[in-house]
């Protein structure tokens, strides 16, 4: 069956897929495709408040220009100390985590419609919010896989220790 993949997507992608457009979800189906079909159900930056906007800027800037990923963490650890409050803390996770659960959890209404198959592939501080969205839309949880997505054990936490302390 085709699948509706919310999630946001990037110029080039990492699966195969076809991507669609709003316009194309409000379309009768048509076409025979066996792969996935995926949405950007993404906001645009434009709606983020600024005070996030100026946290995601300094972010990239303290990172992109920093001899090394230790030293643009500490750079940007510093600024955030100095510039995020609790309540730009409480609006940049607004920004990130709730509008952009709404974004998607609007969506889901048109893809059911057309798929039998929806997946939402966002990260772990968005699926509680999207639970309770999809549980309110009478959905019930069928079955639980549980996978590892690192071990830290397996880690070489010697090396990496080890460049953290030579990029000082």
């Amino acid at each position: 069956m085709p699948a509706i993949s919310a999630c946001r997507v990037r110029e080039q992608f990492h699966f195969a897929g076809r991507r669609i457009s709003l316009a194309d979800l409000s379309q009768p189906y048509r076409e025979r495709y066996d792969g996935p079909h995926i949405l950007a159900a993404d906001i645009d930056l434009q709606q983020f408040d600024p005070r996030s906007v100026e946290v995601l800027n300094a972010l990239a800037r303290y990172f992109l220009n920093a001899d090394s990923l230790w030293q643009g963490y500490l750079q940007f650890n510093r600024w955030a100390e100095e510039n995020i409050t609790v309540d730009t803390n409480r609006v940049l996770m607004n920004d990130l985590i709730d509008k952009r659960n709404q974004a998607v959890i609007k969506l889901m209404p048109q893809a059911l419609e057309r798929y039998d198959v929806v997946v939402i592939p966002w990260g772990a501080l968005h699926m509680k919010g999207i639970e309770v969205a999809v549980r309110a839309a009478d959905f019930y949880l069928h079955d639980t896989y549980m996978r590892r997505s690192i071990s830290f054990l397996d880690l070489p936490l010697g090396r990496i220790w080890q460049q953290l302390r030579s990029d000082d």
